[in-house]
């Protein structure tokens, strides 16, 4: 059966995620997923139609998807696997990837206020074009001042 297979692997990506499953998080929202996979110009439109609604992709597997220009904006995409995909100029502002596998994901120019990475995989992600373009990083774990290569004292990270 489908469910019980998507169900258990979920269960299986929790599993190995490194800050554990949220007890509010059940799984990735079916419909939303649903229309993602019908491509960035329709989850926007959706978006623009629904600015109320917040995505939920809770452990999904969008590892290799071409998301570019996405509005993910306060999505939840804890654990989920985002591994090579592509997030260029998508908005990711006040989005939740902590436990995330963000492994050789491209972000160039990705919108990134307010993100919650703790836990996530940032190994050979692209994240300096999107320092260099209109991201601005605040709350964020440090890891990211090690993947860009900078310092960014606690007390300047709103200019960094």
């Amino acid at each position: 059966m489908v469910i019980d297979d998507h169900a258990q692997d979920l269960r299986q990506r929790w599993r190995s995620c490194s800050i554990g499953p949220d007890p509010n998080d059940d799984m990735a929202n079916q419909e939303h997923l649903r229309i993602l996979a019908q491509g960035v110009e329709k989850w926007n439109q959706w978006r623009e139609k629904n600015p109320d609604e917040k995505p939920d992709f809770c452990g999904a597997d969008l590892s290799g998807a071409d998301l570019s220009g996405a509005n993910l904006w306060r999505a939840n995409l804890r654990c989920t696997n985002l591994s090579g995909a592509v997030l260029d100029l998508a908005d990711l502002c006040n989005a939740d990837l902590r436990g995330a596998n963000l492994t050789n994901a491209s972000l160039v120019g990705a919108m990134l206020f307010n993100v919650k990475l703790k836990g996530s995989t940032l190994t050979g992600a692209n994240l300096r074009s999107a320092l260099r373009g209109r991201a601005k990083i605040i709350n964020t774990v440090e890891e990211l001042e090690r993947v860009w290569g900078f310092g960014c004292s606690r007390s300047r990270k709103r200019s960094c």
